[in-house]
């Protein structure tokens, strides 16, 4: 036979049983609170092996359940595996078929050696992770003995820049921050010991001594945080009441600054807020003053967009009212007859002076502005271009007047007479620059004062002298008129040199044409007397 005798067999079983016997235990289920203790992959295990009824196929399932553990790649628990062979142990007892009880036995042996062997290789990697640990607590410690030092070396995260209201607590927050930096790094690692302490499979006794130094450390840091974090707490409640007081009391009363203004500076305290590390408690009473104020603003905001809306209708009916006015301007812009410079140019600034005493939105003024500057300009320019016509004209007429001057010696009276009234026609119908209207004025002067010769030379009876007698003496009048004009044209200290070389012949030539005047009255004169 290929299998072992039964009695060396059965050596071998006692020579691994414990000294104490069992046997009474094994056929007793185990108490509620070892079952509690089970894992859940063990407790399947344990279901499926009290409901198999042959040995045989229990031995099978405990070496396959002990296999699967030593096979996992991760989260092996060797509990588990001691477990299952305490129950597989004692089934080599039982009457089963030799050879399958040699072949489940050569397969018991080589996993409970190959478990021995895990078990070495577990225990150096906890003794290394035990000695990991303990290097890293050592660490914290001579952090925590010499801990001015390395808070003052450390480079915290930069903080937003501070809100202008709590700016006055700056150094304040920088110091505190950056300590409070420190210890959350600190109680970071803290927290990653106790963590990878409690996960690493160990001895009790290895992991309370790790434990208990651990709790040591964090008696030193959890208060010290504790404390600075009350203090920012304090300093940033303070900053905050502070700009409640300043913006939203009754004191503040007007002083509190647009609502837009007032909306991005408590956005900026609360993201501050959210940097720091506040207790609860300081964070809800801030919280809930910031939203005070929110509402606050809120109604102002309100109350602002009322005053608005009601402005904007304001202005949208002075707006129309004011347009009917710019359109009449349009309107008299756009008439090509009796258009005056100055008298555009002032009207367009009087509407621009009214209408900046008006509330008006800058759109609106720009419209009008526009609408104003468009009409004058086109009216100017229309102005211009009838000047440049009329300018024609008045040479034209200029000619013709020193023609019938120089020519009135061979035309008739009748001749000069509508000659004189189609000029004048004329002359009344042009738009003149004040030189222009004096000279032209000046030459039908002398063209009058020859009508009146032409009268001269066929007045016979003594009505024609008398009515020629009047007409010379208006004449006069008219002459000295303009002789008083030019006077006083002449010593005006604003005139350049070559408008006075004008006023000065003008005033020569009435001079001359006053005097002829005056001898023509006194020969009529003498006619009259004869008679």
């Amino acid at each position: 036979m290929h299998c072992i005798p039964y009695v060396n067999f059965v050596l071998q079983v006692r020579m691994m049983e414990p000294k104490k016997s069992h046997e009474s235990h094994t056929s007793q289920p185990r108490s509620r609170s070892r079952h509690q203790e089970e894992s859940e992959h063990f407790r399947t295990f344990r279901t499926s092996f009290e409901q198999t009824k042959e040995v045989e196929k229990k031995i099978e399932l405990s070496l396959a359940f002990m296999q699967t553990i030593l096979r996992q790649s991760a989260g092996i628990s060797m509990k588990d595996f001691w477990e299952a062979k305490k129950l597989c142990f004692p089934l080599f007892k039982q009457k089963i078929n030799p050879i399958k009880r040699h072949h489940f036995w050569s397969e018991y042996l080589e996993l409970a050696d190959e478990a021995r062997k895990l078990k070495e290789i577990m225990d150096e990697e906890t003794a290394f992770s035990i000695e990991q640990i303990e290097l890293a607590i050592e660490s914290l410690e001579k952090t925590v003995e010499d801990y001015d030092t390395f808070v003052k070396n450390f480079s915290p995260h930069k903080l937003p820049p501070i809100p202008k209201p709590l700016i006055t607590e700056e150094a304040t927050y920088l110091a505190v921050q950056k300590e409070l930096q420190f210890l959350k790094t600190m109680i970071s690692r803290l927290d990653a010991l106790r963590k990878e302490t409690l996960a690493t499979d160990m001895r009790i006794s290895h992991k309370n001594r790790i434990l208990k130094r651990l709790s040591k450390l964090g008696d030193f840091l959890f208060p010290k945080r504790k404390k600075l974090i009350a203090m920012v707490s304090n300093t940033f409640i303070c900053g905050v009441e502070n700009f409640v007081k300043n913006h939203f009391s009754k004191e503040a009363g007007r002083k509190t600054a647009s609502p837009y203004t007032m909306f991005s500076k408590i956005k900026n305290i609360q993201s501050f807020a959210k940097c720091l590390m506040l207790n609860t408690a300081s964070f809800i009473k801030t919280r809930t003053m910031l939203n005070e104020c929110w509402d606050k603003i809120k109604e102002q905001e309100q109350k602002h967009k009322k005053e608005i809306d009601e402005h904007t209708k304001k202005q949208k009916k002075n707006f129309e009212t004011f347009f009917k006015r710019v359109s009449q301007f349009i309107a008299f812009c756009e008439k090509n007859e009796k258009l005056q410079r100055d008298k555009i140019i002032d009207e367009a600034q009087l509407l621009q002076d009214e209408m900046q005493k008006l509330s008006l939105s800058r759109e609106q003024s720009i419209t009008l502005r526009k609408q104003i500057q468009k009409a004058r300009s086109n009216a100017l320019a229309k102005l211009s271009d009838k000047r440049v016509r009329e300018s024609e004209v008045v040479q034209d007429l200029k000619n013709k007047l020193a023609q019938v001057i120089e020519g009135k010696a061979n035309v008739s009276l009748k001749e000069l007479q509508d000659t004189e009234s189609e000029l004048k026609a004329t002359f009344n119908y042009l738009y003149l620059s004040n030189e222009t209207f004096l000279l032209l004025e000046r030459n039908f002067s002398d063209l009058r004062s020859f009508i009146c010769d032409k009268k001269g030379e066929t007045a016979t009876s003594k009505e024609e002298l008398e009515e020629l007698f009047c007409e010379r003496e208006t004449l006069l009048e008219e002459i000295k008129n303009q002789m008083e004009v030019y006077r006083k044209k002449m010593g005006g200290s604003h005139l350049d040199f070559e408008k006075a070389m004008i006023y000065r012949e003008l005033f020569d030539s009435a001079k001359i044409h006053l005097k002829k005047e005056m001898e023509a009255l006194q020969g009529l004169e003498e006619k009259l007397h004869a008679d």
